[in-house]
């Protein structure tokens, strides 16, 4: 049934899933078998089963010698190949593959997976060539191209076409896996339908996008048409910080600038779908998000806080307007909008949950951290119950980490008293102050206090004294953990400690 084929200049395979696909032999057939053959190939299927890919060659064959007028001959000759194939004899299976078609390509179910595998075989031998004639044979014949085999392909043809820059025969492939596999092969109909919906929005073509996902029972379909509209947002999103597909490099950053702002305002143009679907905040979050990251028009943006701000004005529950005011400050932060993050912040109907966002844009958004430690000063003094204590811990942290101010981060996590987790950045700050005897007190606490940071203390120790230069005592508590906590993640950090110092502890004595 192999037809001529093109050859095909090959420069790309992606992984083939082969999801869906199942060696076995289904009910009907296993039926057909006698209560002989039937114990043979139970014998030479859990031989394959359990990855002894020889003996299952071997009972494989003699299945066929025993009852060669069995009605699964087929499926016996291509499980021998396939054990052949699996066991690397890759040639010999390749010709078994071959005979499999020869006699009994009318045979699908032995005969497509014996095609499929053959052309793997040709790949994994390094004649990629050879391999994709044969995914074009199975793809193209209308025997073969239904089996769920061919989806992978189907679409690692599509792929070397694009790659080829043949699209035109990528789309034809592409949406050949989405139309014939859709039920059949989940894995590889998503990546078909991810590759056409990266080429349409890549080229722009938003109109065949949609002709393409709809047709006329679904095109006014509020939910399908909400459910594309995201689609293509989660394409776009993942593409454009990349070159999507090789067609941005920095000699057109002009070109993908124009083709952002063009995308955005399709997305903008689908709010009727969002609105019927009552998902209105989820199209402001997409709209806002691509805006504020990647559009550069300075208006455009502002107009765009702008209404999704009008938006979250207009809803009643005050605690949902509080959440979606601190996820606007969020992505405006992110992208470097200080000054409009901290306006919004400010205008957040809650009193500690605006200062804790004015506090995040300070800190963590400009670097202003004196001023950041002002204002969570400021919550602890209030005493709130929940809010004063979060403070209580980013201030410590804050102290810790960027103003150095470590006797002060120690009396905070004092006060916060959360033991083991408030020791850890104890024992830190003693540690960066060089407070070299106080850091090991900690250490000896939180191992001898809490079993289940006892290996993590006890490594700890190893390297305060290996950075204090104390390498004597430094391998002695290396060596300890060997003894001590010999099952742990540690230990093995510890192993590699010794032989860093030249200590040879390979099944030897680890005693001083």
């Amino acid at each position: 049934m192999l037809k001529n084929i093109l050859i095909l200049a090959v420069v790309f395979l992606c992984p083939l899933l082969q999801a869906n696909w199942k060696w076995k032999l289904n009910g009907k057939n296993y039926q057909k078998m006698n209560m002989f053959q039937r114990a043979q190939y139970d014998k030479a299927a859990k031989m394959f089963n359990d990855k002894n890919y020889k003996g299952a060659t071997s009972e494989f064959a003699k299945f066929k010698v025993q009852f060669p007028d069995s009605d699964v001959i087929p499926h016996i000759l291509f499980m021998r190949a396939h054990s052949l194939h699996k066991s690397k004899t890759r040639n010999k299976a390749i010709k078994l593959y071959l005979e499999v078609l020869d006699f009994f390509g009318e045979e699908i179910e032995a005969a497509a997976p014996a095609l499929f595998y053959m052309a793997v075989a040709h790949i994994e031998n390094g004649d990629t060539l050879k391999g994709m004639k044969l995914m074009k044979a199975m793809a193209d014949d209308k025997d073969y191209q239904t089996h769920s085999l061919a989806a992978g392909a189907i679409r690692s043809l599509a792929d070397n076409h694009w790659k080829n820059k043949e699209a035109e025969q990528a789309v034809k492939y592409w949406k050949q896996v989405v139309r014939d596999f859709y039920k059949k092969s989940h894995g590889e109909t998503r990546l078909a339908v991810d590759s056409l919906t990266t080429y349409y929005l890549r080229e722009k073509k938003y109109s065949d996008y949609e002709s393409w996902r709809c047709n006329e029972t679904n095109m006014k379909d509020a939910k399908h048409r909400y459910y594309i509209s995201n689609y293509a947002w989660n394409i776009a999103w993942r593409n454009y910080p990349k070159s999507f597909w090789g067609k941005y490099t920095k000699f057109n950053k002009k070109e993908k600038a124009k083709d952002m702002l063009a995308f955005i305002r399709y997305f903008k143009q689908q709010k009727t779908w969002y609105e019927k679907n009552k998902k209105m905040w989820d199209f402001y979050t997409r709209s806002l998000h691509f805006t504020v990251r990647f559009i550069g028009d300075k208006k455009l943006r502002d107009n765009e806080i702008n209404q999704t701000i009008k938006y979250i004005d207009s809803l009643k529950d005050k605690k949902d307007r509080i959440g979606k005011y601190g996820w606007v400050v969020d992505r405006l932060r992110e992208t470097g909008r200080h000054e409009q993050a901290l306006n919004i912040a400010r205008r957040i109907p809650e009193r500690f949950s605006s200062m804790y966002k004015v506090y995040q844009v300070t800190g963590h958004g400009m670097g202003k951290w004196a001023d950041a430690a002002k204002i969570l000063q400021e919550m602890i003094k209030a005493n709130d119950k929940i809010w004063s204590k979060r403070a209580q811990n980013d201030l410590a942290w804050v102290y810790m980490e960027h103003l150095r101010k470590y006797d002060d981060a120690i009396k905070l996590y004092q006060l916060i008293s959360n033991p083991p987790h408030t020791l850890w950045p104890i024992k830190i700050c003693y540690e960066r102050k060089g407070d070299f005897k106080k850091a090991l007190l900690t250490l000896n606490e939180l191992e001898n206090m809490f079993p289940d940071q006892a290996a993590r203390a006890a490594l700890d120790k190893v390297y305060l004294y290996k950075n204090n230069g104390d390498k004597k005592m430094a391998i002695k508590h290396a060596k300890r953990i060997l003894k001590v906590y010999k099952k742990s993640g540690q230990a093995s950090r510890a192993h590699q400690i010794l032989e860093d110092f030249g200590i040879d502890v390979g099944g030897g004595d680890i005693n001083d």
